[in-house]
């Protein structure tokens, strides 16, 4: 075998860990979407998301470790910690609202924050179909519509959080409500800005190999 086809020979880990965070990422937004319409149990959903943030995390102690004793790497490093990077942090967050809900002590789940939930879920599901695509130069320029997609739920989020807020305001007597929902709904967004980044990071790997 040729010394760069060896050196090179392992780099379809970072691929497979990349569609495994991904779909990480998707199983803990389904659990967070399932969460806001059907608020049963909150502490049982927190505990699973927890279970899929630490999976999140055993994938990036792997591609870590890979990565510190790998030459050549299939793209950048800059860029495969900033993919895994902005993948995991969307999984974080979505432990993080639901953790939020239970500790302020959500009874019921708003429509602003179900219509979050659903923007996080489509936003999980376009990085899960778009990685994929990474492994063949060839098919890189079809991550370009899920990209797109991504940015524009994005855009729907930050009107959720604005239409959300300005509801909650409506009724600044109910102080602790505020401060309930704007977190929650905050932290939401947030969540979806995070899926911004990771289409962001995959517009400058198509433009830079495609």
């Amino acid at each position: 075998m040729p010394l760069f086809d060896f050196l090179k020979s392992d780099n379809a880990n970072f691929f497979k860990w990349f569609e495994d965070a991904a779909s990480n990422t998707l199983a803990a937004s389904l659990v967070l979407r399932e969460l806001c319409y059907n608020y049963q149990n909150p502490q049982e959903a927190v505990s699973r998301l927890h279970d899929l943030e630490h999976l999140g995390d055993e994938i990036g102690h792997e591609m870590y470790n890979k990565l510190n004793n790998t030459f050549v790497t299939p793209m950048d490093r800059e860029d495969i910690i900033s993919l895994y990077s902005a993948i995991d942090d969307v999984t974080d967050l979505i432990h993080s609202v639901a953790d939020l809900m239970v500790v302020y002590r959500v009874e019921t789940v708003t429509p602003i924050a179900q219509q979050l939930s659903d923007c996080i879920v489509s936003s999980a599901e376009h990085v899960a179909s778009a990685v994929p695509h990474l492994r063949k130069r060839s098919e890189l320029s079809t991550i370009l519509p899920s990209i797109v997609e991504i940015h524009s739920l994005e855009n729907q989020a930050d009107q959720l959080l604005r239409d959300g807020l300005s509801e909650l305001f409506s009724n600044p007597q109910d102080v602790l409500n505020i401060i309930r929902w704007r977190d929650i709904y905050a932290e939401m967004e947030e969540a979806t800005d995070k899926a911004e980044d990771i289409a962001d990071v995959l517009r400058g790997l198509v433009i830079k190999n495609a």
